[in-house]
């Protein structure tokens, strides 16, 4: 957590994402050996290695651009909450479009789960990949995900960070 102008930033966890990285690197190396001994191995599991391959090859990848940019994870600024932590990182979340903040967990991961009230006008502003993505993630949840997997606290403290910035600057978040 730092202190910038406009509020505080949440920069990813460097020895967690590290971690992360060095263990999907890891589990793509015991994929790779599965595929090399493919005469050994049935086809079903020949299959589920290369798929899993790909998974942890793209989470590797994925946390190496976590570590690589420069920007915060999570910003808390006195128009809302800028978000590059979710899965589509939404940007811009404005403290009126919020309905609640919740923490809830989900596959044994953390989640701080942004309610707004209309989740398309927060989608809607994406651009590019984002955009294309925007029906998968929508679905029929008004809930903005944000995993507490890249950052550098709980998604209980930084609910209580939230809280607390809130408080001080006489944020209200509107009820739904």
């Amino acid at each position: 957590m730092e202190l910038t102008e406009n509020g505080i930033a949440f920069y990813p966890a460097k020895a967690k994402s590290l971690a992360i990285i060095a263990g999907s690197i890891l589990l793509a190396c015991g994929c790779i050996l599965l595929l090399a001994n493919h005469n050994e191995v049935s086809g079903k599991w020949v299959l589920l290695a290369g798929v899993l391959l790909l998974v942890f090859l793209g989470l590797a990848g994925f946390g190496v651009n976590v570590l690589l940019r420069d920007d915060p994870l999570i910003e808390l600024t006195p128009e809302g909450i800028v978000d590059r932590a979710s899965s589509i990182s939404v940007g811009l979340i404005r403290w009126e479009e919020m309905t609640e903040i919740i923490v809830y967990e989900e596959n044994s991961v953390g989640f701080l789960g942004i309610m707004v009230k209309d989740i398309q006008a927060v989608l809607s502003r994406q651009q590019g990949v984002k955009k294309a993505v925007q029906g998968f993630e929508s679905g029929k949840t008004s809930c903005i995900p944000i995993p507490s997997t890249w950052l550098p606290v709980s998604v209980e403290a930084l609910r209580e960070s939230i809280s607390g910035y809130c408080s001080e600057r006489g944020i209200q978040i509107p009820s739904p």
